[in-house]
């Protein structure tokens, strides 16, 4: 006996080719779709990138610095390289560093939780990197910024330092900064217009450009002091970094 007719008609191949193609692309697109809300709940929720200490706990005596600053502080973790610079017996570093990609100085104040953190004074030293060339393009904001945590040093009586970030090399400006007029043209002069940027607005704060032949021996000398104590937290002089720190440099007690 012959099976009776089916009522389903398969279609045409041509057409289940499209339809394939319609699924997918709705396929896509809802991936897309949900995939963008969850990196921007993720944002929302946590836009900090953490560093992990050294220490599980602070030790004793530990020199307290906090960071703020985005993908240049964060970056293969310049606070733990640091830390670990400090010599064997030596007083040690213990840091908080609030970095997020990007942002500029006023962002922490705004949108991050740099009043939360600076309330109280716990601190021996606040640390700020400003966005690369936020100095230059965008100074109203930056010194805005830059005031913000000045004034809150103040109230902790402790030392602000303005870790200025490098230009960028010419062999991958990628972003065409050197034909923009505020750059000068030349790596050298983008650099001294960095920390001159910087140097026009800072009021209280010390500023230690990125690359050494810039910085001010009497800023590169300078050792951080104690918001307890009102003294010098070392007679020696700070312990040198690398020529990829500039003259971002701690004092250290042995």
């Amino acid at each position: 006996m012959s099976e009776p007719p089916s009522i389903f008609v398969s279609p045409p191949a041509d057409a289940r080719s499209s339809s394939m193609r319609t699924y997918a692309l709705f396929a896509l697109l809802l991936v897309a779709i949900f995939g963008a809300a969850t990196i921007a709940l993720l944002r929302e929720s946590s836009p900090f990138v953490s560093i992990e200490n050294v220490y599980d706990e602070p030790p004793e005596n530990a020199l307290r610095v906090i960071l703020f600053g985005n993908s240049h502080t964060y970056m293969h973790q310049v606070p733990r390289l640091i830390s670990h610079m400090v010599p064997e017996g030596a007083q040690p570093l213990w840091f908080c560093a609030r970095t997020s990609p990007g942002v500029t100085l006023d962002w922490h104040w705004v949108e991050g939780d740099a009043r939360q953190y600076l309330e109280e004074p716990t601190w021996d030293a606040i640390v700020v990197q400003p966005n690369s060339i936020e100095m230059l393009t965008e100074k109203a904001s930056f010194q805005r910024g830059l005031s913000r945590f000045e004034d809150a040093a103040a109230k902790q009586n402790t030392r602000l330092i303005v870790w200025t970030t490098f230009a960028r090399d010419p062999d991958t400006d990628i972003y065409g900064i050197y034909a923009r007029p505020w750059s000068g043209g030349t790596y050298d002069e983008l650099s001294n217009r960095l920390v001159t940027g910087v140097r026009s607005v800072a009021k209280t704060s010390e500023v230690c450009p990125h690359r050494r032949d810039l910085a001010n021996r009497a800023e590169t000398a300078t050792q951080l002091r104690s918001s307890r104590s009102g003294r010098r937290q070392s007679r020696h002089a700070p312990r040198r970094l690398p020529d990829k720190f500039g003259a971002l440099q701690l004092p250290l007690r042995a």
